[in-house]
């Protein structure tokens, strides 16, 4: 069974009345970061209350949370549900008025179109974002291109599409922007290795030999996409999906080398993973990384994380798997054990973070592959009825009915009350 489900009953009947009786008792926020308790090397929740599904505000928040460079506001996309095409997301923003944070609201320069995806010049002069508004005042909206706004005495300056050789008659979405003011963006544009490929141009004066595709060692046959990059551009964060409907998507960082060429893309790690991360930000004073979890939330965690990613990979249950399947089930779980120690203070290799990434798995067909993650779970686990539970699950889509039903009968000797095991039995006992 899968462990978030497991979190419905509490997030439904003690979590969700919680959060709704401090927004009711009028709740603000305040202070730094909104006031939030600091997180470690680990995905902490960020403003729950506020960015929570399960919050109060009902926002369905599709990009990650990013403060302006001097930290005093606080800019996120909201989606319109139902969804309309090309007219859903708004982007909206927060600011810190003395040590009162302001109720979101939209910014200035929102349309009546689709706009998301904000992200700033490192100085904070120039605020770029993603929309579908026409090209020229009454004209028809089209593919989602980027366009900047500038700061002026009054707030912000109208927005302006950036130039025509980085947005083309093709989807043109950002980004980050570097001290040097290379814009780094994402397109589905001709001659591209995957459904979106990322390239950098420079901003200003921009022509068409300066857009450069970030090649292979990034750029695959799948998607990807910019989440963020640091201004000294030492490291980018980026989104990549294997599959159309997104269900195998992971964050990746690679990192630029002192012969100015990125190196291999490795996971943010199975804890981010898990998240169902799409989106992230580098906090101003360069400590902390959000993440935006699809559908959980938004978290953040300490950047040195990112330091410790340049020699070690924890993409934990890709390890564990090709130990497995390399060698045999003691070689996996010795690694297991060795993984536990060396990344401690980092990673929580439990069962729950485990058997998430064994669905993962199975949501994304790769079946064979998550009957032997699970496998290692209920071997580290003997006495969880839970994964014997999964496991069962990843044997029936597997079509092996003898396999599951021993699982699910271990599954229910562990634990009788199991009524997913007993439901599941007497249906293949009918057949």
């Amino acid at each position: 069974m899968r462990s978030i489900t497991l979190l419905t009953y509490f997030m439904a009947t003690i979590w969700l009345p919680l959060v709704h009786m401090a927004v009711a008792e009028g709740t603000r926020f305040r202070g730094p970061c909104l006031g939030q308790e600091m997180p470690g090397y680990r995905p902490r929740a960020f403003a729950p209350a506020l960015f929570s599904p399960w919050g109060d505000y009902g926002f369905h928040v599709v990009t990650s949370a990013v403060f302006a460079p001097d930290g005093r506001k606080l800019f996120f996309t909201n989606q319109v549900l139902p969804s309309i095409n090309g007219r859903s997301c708004s982007i909206l923003f927060m600011e810190r008025i003395g040590d009162l944070w302001t109720d979101p609201r939209p910014v200035p320069f929102s349309s009546e179109y689709s706009d998301s995806g904000i992200f700033f010049s490192p100085d904070g002069r120039v605020a770029y974002f993603n929309s579908t508004r026409p090209a020229r005042k009454g004209g028809r909206s089209k593919d989602a291109d980027i366009w900047a706004v500038h700061k002026v005495a009054q707030g912000w300056s109208e927005a302006e599409r950036l130039a025509s050789v980085i947005n083309g008659p093709f989807e043109d979405v950002g980004g980050g922007v570097t001290l040097d003011n290379t814009l780094f963006f994402s397109s589905n544009r001709p001659g591209g290795r995957g459904s979106f490929d990322i390239y950098s141009a420079q901003i200003a004066e921009a022509s068409a030999e300066d857009v450069q595709s970030l090649g292979e060692v990034v750029n695959t046959s799948a998607a990807e996409y910019v989440v963020c990059i640091a201004p000294d551009s030492r490291f980018l964060i980026f989104c990549r999906s294997e599959s159309p409907d997104e269900v195998d998507r992971r964050l990746y960082i690679t990192f630029r080398g002192s012969d100015n060429m990125w190196t291999a893309a490795k996971t943010l790690g199975d804890h981010v993973t898990a998240l169902n991360a799409s989106g992230g930000s580098i906090c101003p004073d360069g400590k902390y990384l959000f993440v935006l979890g699809q559908g959980r939330g938004m978290y953040w965690l300490r950047i040195g994380l990112i330091d410790y990613l340049k020699d070690n990979d924890l993409g934990v249950s890709d390890v564990l798997l090709n130990s497995y399947l390399e060698n045999n089930m003691g070689a996996a779980l010795q690694t297991y054990k060795k993984l536990m120690r060396m990344h401690e203070r980092y990673i929580n290799i439990d069962e729950s973070l485990l058997n998430e990434m064994g669905y993962r798995l199975l949501d994304a067909g790769k079946i064979t592959d998550a009957i032997a993650l699970l496998s290692i779970v209920a071997a580290v686990y003997p006495d969880s009825w839970n994964a014997f539970d999964s496991l069962g699950e990843a044997y029936m889509k597997a079509g092996d009915a003898e396999a599951a039903k021993m699982c699910y009968r271990r599954s229910l000797r562990l634990n009788p009350a199991n009524q997913n095991a007993v439901d599941v039995l007497l249906e293949l006992d009918s057949k």
